[in-house]
């Protein structure tokens, strides 16, 4: 609860140099149309509203997004905003009353394309002249929205049609000299009634529908009502131009039974000033009133806000003002609230609190925030180098530039120099050292000459001129005289970090003897070359009453019984510096290191504990880890070089803070918890108190798609985010898409972190990432499904992902209707071509059938008859012409030859003949024929007719011819008196073997051919 927080953290004010509260300001420098911020409003959504001078701004945790007159607006010039309880947007203007196109709302979370107006508003004027300036709207519980204009009040309504009129409220309160009734404000109470704010004071509308006038100031004088709230006890706060005031509203039933419906001024008794001392007194009959101008000096009072704790916070013209039930306080520019005059508080979502501001723009009051206090009086708010607390409790960190002791007194840092002589001071500036104070109340100072000790003194101030008690050096027994850290343990023995001496490593002062014991190499012990690096610089004790000491050099050791133990990072403690030790409420033991980050032991008392190490990649902002301390949870939060890390040793999880959050600096050097549970952080520039609490049960954090462009063309959304959005098809050459998303409302320490995964390419959840734009490219053609989460501090998940889905078309040559088209093309043309193939062989056979039979029927005839004839010659010769006779044998021989041939010839390009039957009745008669003429017994084996199959002319022929040369030589050369023949055909191949009983040849022997 913030007010509540802040009220611990701000008990007063009396050096308000000293103090600052968690406050980060936003300007146009941020995105903020003007810095004169009206109204800020939170939406259901999560979005903040920002109303200015010059526009109006939606704020998303991280941008600020402007709208003006180009979107619809009627005048850039906004003084407030409503989100209704249908879902709409109205904005009041300067120039009427605008609202933002429903189809930019997207109330059911899924968006197609939107295909709303040109413009994001559309603007309506709610009367002429000053009557159209709107300053307030508002809706009551019978959802009826009204709008306070310059002069008098506007009720919108809304035909089923969607025609949108305006009807002017009779608010039967005379018109002021001017002409105008200015409202401001609205409120409707627990009964009912309807009370308006307006320059003349406060109208109440009572249920039944009549008017009550209550004016504030004297006759004819106005006073401008700006806000109005009526707290968890009934009363009503009025914030007017000149202050504050507070009633108990009597019952309407009361009003109307008395007939007191004229016009009257409240009489209100002054509260007086607001002191620590004093409750200032608050009204509690019915028709009491209190002023309370004075408790808030004086100043006019413009918003009210009530926490959720009950506690009231006010935006004023000299501040933020806050009650917290019994007194006032006003926290200002002093305080780190910038601009006196602030305009409007709204909380957001996790609580922090909005201030609209007239001229510095924004700022938000962080919940759980972190309180600044200086330690010096100029900008540089000073070096803490240690932060502890004395024996009555009071805080004192240690200025690390001066050593000087600062205690913490009426909310502010009180400067101590310790009476130690002014060249020994001088000396010691620049090194970090740690005073203490021993159970007993005597001081030990550590200085660059020596160990300063003091006497119990009553008050811290008196070490400024008490005398030392003793100043212990080397010849006492110290070490080395730089002296940089005195511990107590709980033997009350002080154990002392120096600069070593030889081998002499650590000084312990022991009570019971008053006497110094130096520590060595020799105990256990180690030491470096560089006496700085060697010097033991953090110590801690553990439940066994083990004391535990960390090096500047790197490595830790423990003193048990008597006993060094020494342990470095071979055994699992993080190397380098070791810059702090703390002992947990678990008694575990923590170790942190300047460069390696923070280990752990959970048994430090077991011979050779085990360490575990967390460093950046478990998490950790940094791994320069400087102080520890936990908060009364467990919880541990480790100062580093980027801020607070707050651990859970029990889940692991880790939240950073920063100077976000209000830090006074990301250099954290010391760390400490005080008695009232508060964790105070030593910085750079500073001292940061923080009150750490539990985190109360959060909602999974919502995931809205923020933005979309596909292929580099940005593609219309909803204006204020969809959950789920469905695109047309995508050509294929929209393959690349641009994915923004956004999650509202994150806490502070808490940032968001995003999932996503693409269904369709790949069904596994993307590490997290804080990266909020995605991209894909070169997509391939497809239907996919983009879904995204958020993923909070706590490792909650978005209930619900957001979505996108889409389908890329594959290129027009790989969609169906063409793949359909090219086959029908493809089968049609194909279909032709065998038609044409097959007209042709038809033809061919025809031409092949003709040649045969010309063949056959004339050149075979007329061969024949040359034969005939030339044989009919020779014999008609006979025996007297010898010289005849020889030419006409040849020319018969010829003859019976060219038949032969011919006869092959016809046979071979005959298409009659394309069948393996064909041939082998073809083989078999010439086989028939040359062997028998040779009485040569033959075998003919050749496959069954039933195995018939097609052969073409030239693989006929060419077979024959092979056939035909080697019978042809088996005759002519083998001798043999049996041949043997064996043919087979398939649709692969043909086979042909022929083998013979004859003499066969001579292998070795060459031949012609």
């Amino acid at each position: 609860m913030i007010s509540l927080l802040v009220a611990l953290m701000l008990t007063a004010a009396s050096a308000v140099y000293a103090q600052q509260l968690p406050v980060r300001i936003y300007t146009t420098a941020d995105g903020l149309a003007h810095d004169h911020v009206r109204r800020i409003v939170l939406d259901s959504r999560g979005f903040l509203w920002f109303c200015t001078m010059q526009g109006l701004n939606r704020f998303d945790g991280q941008r600020f997004i402007e709208y003006s007159t180009r979107d619809g607006l009627g005048s850039a010039s906004v003084f407030d905003i409503l989100e209704t309880r249908q879902g709409d947007y109205w904005v009041a203007t300067e120039a009427g009353v605008s609202r933002l196109a429903r189809a930019q709302v997207n109330r059911d979370g899924v968006a197609h394309p939107p295909a709303g107006p040109a413009h994001l508003f559309t603007s309506y004027s709610v009367g002429s002249g000053a009557a159209n300036l709107a300053h307030v709207l508002y809706q009551d519980r019978a959802g009826r929205i009204l709008v306070g204009t310059e002069d008098g009040v506007v009720q919108i309504e809304e035909a089923r049609d969607g025609r949108v009129t305006f009807r002017k409220l009779d608010l039967g309160v005379e018109a002021p000299a001017n002409g105008t009734l200015h409202v401001h404000a609205f409120l409707e109470d627990g009964e009912g009634s309807l009370w308006i704010g307006t320059s003349r004071g406060v109208v109440r509308r009572l249920p039944g529908g009549d008017m009550v006038e209550h004016q504030l100031a004297p006759a004819g004088q106005p006073d401008y009502v700006r806000a109005l709230l009526q707290d968890k006890d009934g009363r009503i706060w009025v914030g007017h131009r000149f202050g504050l005031l507070a009633f108990v509203p009597e019952s309407h039933k009361v009003v109307v039974a008395r007939q007191a419906l004229s016009a009257a001024r409240f009489v209100a008794r002054d509260a007086g000033r607001s002191s620590d001392a004093r409750q200032v007194p608050l009204p509690d009959a019915p028709g009491t009133a209190y002023r309370y101008d004075t408790a808030i000096s004086g100043k006019g009072v413009r918003d009210v806000h009530a926490a959720p704790d009950g506690e009231l916070w006010f935006a004023q013209n000299n501040g933020l003002g806050h009650f917290d039930g019994r007194r006032f306080r006003v926290y200002s520019v002093d305080h780190g609230i910038t601009g006196d005059a602030l305009n409007t508080i709204t909380p957001d979502a996790n609580g922090s609190q909005w201030i609209g501001t007239d001229t510095n723009g924004a700022s938000r009051l962080d919940r759980s925030g972190f309180t600044t206090y200086s330690i010096e009086k100029r900008a540089e708010r000073g070096w803490v180098a240690a932060i502890s607390e004395n024996r009555q409790g009071t805080l004192y960190v240690i200025d690390g530039q001066t050593g000087a002791i600062n205690f913490f007194e009426n909310n502010q840092f009180v400067r101590v120099r310790s009476n130690v002589p002014a060249s020994v001071a001088w000396a010691s500036r620049g090194f970090p050292r740690m005073a203490i104070e021993d159970h007993l109340g005597d001081w030990w100072v550590p200085t660059a000459e020596g160990l300063y000790r003091f006497p119990a003194v009553d008050d811290v101030r008196q070490l400024a001129q008490v005398r030392p008690r003793a100043v212990y050096t080397t010849r006492d027994g110290l070490t080395g005289d730089r002296v940089y850290h005195a511990f107590e343990d709980s033997r009350g023995d002080i154990w002392l970090g120096t600069n070593p001496s030889g081998q002499d490593v650590v000084t312990r002062w022991q009570r019971q003897t008053g006497s110094f014991r130096r520590y060595s190499t020799a105990d256990g012990l180690r030491t470096a070359t560089d006496v700085h690096f060697g010097a033991a610089i953090a110590f801690t004790e553990d439940a066994a009453g083990n004391v535990w000491i960390g090096f500047a050099g790197g490595g830790l050791a423990r003193f048990a019984s008597g006993v060094f133990t020494f342990f470095t990072a071979v055994d699992g403690v993080a190397a380098g510096e070791l810059r702090d030790l703390f002992v947990d409420s678990r008694g575990r033991l923590w170790i942190g290191s300047h460069t390696r980050g923070v280990s752990r032991a959970d048994t430090p008392t077991m011979e050779r504990p085990q360490f575990r190490t967390y460093t950046v990649r478990d998490g950790l902002a940094s791994d320069s880890v400087r102080s520890i301390s936990e908060d009364r949870w467990g919880r541990i939060h480790l100062g580093t070089a980027r801020g607070v890390d707050r651990l859970d040793p029990d889940t692991g999880r880790i939240r950073h803070f920063t100077t976000a959050d209000g830090l006074s600096n990301n250099e954290i050097e010391s760390a400490f918890r005080d008695r009232h549970g508060a964790l105070w952080f030593g910085t750079l520039n500073g001292v940061s108190r923080f009150v750490p609490q539990l985190d109360g049960p959060a909602q999974p954090p919502g995931i809205l798609i923020d933005g979309l462009r596909i292929a580099g063309a940005v593609f219309p959304l909803p204006e204020l985010g969809v959950s789920a959005i469905t695109t047309p098809a995508l050509a294929a050459r929209q393959n690349s898409l641009q994915i923004d998303v956004l999650s509202l409302g994150a806490r502070i320490g808490g940032n968001r972190r995003y999932q996503y995964r693409l269904e369709g390419a790949d069904g596994e959840w993307s590490d997290p990432t804080s990266t909020r734009t995605i991209f894909y490219s070169n997509l391939a053609p497809g239907r996919y499904r983009f879904t995204v989460r958020a993923i909070d501090a706590d490792h909650q998940v978005s209930a619900i992902p957001a979505a996108v889905s889409f389908h890329i078309l594959p290129p027009m040559w790989q969609r169906w209707w063409f793949l359909t088209a090219a086959f029908l093309t493809l089968g049609v043309g194909a279909h032709a071509l065998h038609r044409y193939r097959m007209r042709r062989l038809l033809e061919l056979e025809r031409v092949r059938t003709r040649i045969a039979t010309d063949l056959h029927d004339d050149i075979g005839s007329s061969l024949s008859q040359i034969a005939i004839l030339s044989e009919v010659v020779r014999q008609r010769v006979g025996d007297r012409g010898e010289s005849v006779r020889e030419p006409l044998s040849q020319i018969t021989g010829a003859s019976s030859e060219l038949m032969d041939t011919m006869s092959d010839i016809v046979w071979a390009i005959d298409p009659r003949k394309d069948h393996l039957s064909d041939l082998t009745q073809r083989m078999r008669r010439f086989c028939s024929d040359v062997f028998t003429a040779r009485h040569i017994a033959f075998e003919f084996h050749a496959p069954d007719a039933a195995r018939d199959i097609e052969l073409g002319a030239d693989v006929r022929r060419q077979v024959f011819l092979i056939f035909k040369e080697s019978v042809h030589n088996i005759v002519r050369h083998s001798s043999c008196t049996r041949a043997a023949i064996t043919f087979s055909a398939s649709r692969d191949h043909i086979s042909l073997r022929i083998t013979d009983n004859g003499t066969g040849f001579d292998t070795a022997r060459q031949g012609e051919g």
